[in-house]
């Protein structure tokens, strides 16, 4: 459910696997939007606080999608991993310029939503720093 009153949606998943469904409960006589997400179940679905994009991750982890609610159009596809995890929590900055992932591997990634260039995977020396714990 979107916190926004501005754009109050509800984002649950789809009659088909992979599949999301947006409802606009201001408008409540139009047909939900489906978007297809995933090719596997959805485990997230997280809108951000101005309800404008919805973000995804399905049962296999290596991938979150972001997408436009006004049309279901895709945003951006983010690879969190090439191993598959369990992502346990995905969610948006107050700007909605910044998206974190936290899975099972005990890792947490932030992403950019605005400057897509700044998504890089650490170089080795800064991977190794001591405050990190080694899994």
């Amino acid at each position: 459910l979107s916190p926004s009153c501005d754009n109050s949606l509800i984002a649950m998943p789809g009659n088909k696997v992979g599949h999301l469904q947006l409802i606009d409960l201001q408008n409540a006589d139009s047909s939900p939007l489906n978007i297809t997400a995933h090719d596997s179940s959805l485990s997230i679905i997280q809108l951000n606080v101005q309800g404008s994009k919805v973000a995804t991750a399905s049962t296999k982890g290596t991938l979150i999608r972001v997408f436009d609610t006004a049309n279901g159009n895709i945003i951006t596809e983010l690879r969190r991993g090439s191993q598959p995890a369990n992502i346990f929590c995905v969610n948006f900055n107050s700007d909605s310029s910044l998206i974190c992932v936290a899975s099972d591997h005990g890792t947490i990634h932030i992403f950019s939503l605005s400057q897509g260039t700044k998504n890089k995977q650490l170089n080795n020396s800064l991977a190794a720093v001591s405050f990190l714990p080694k899994y």
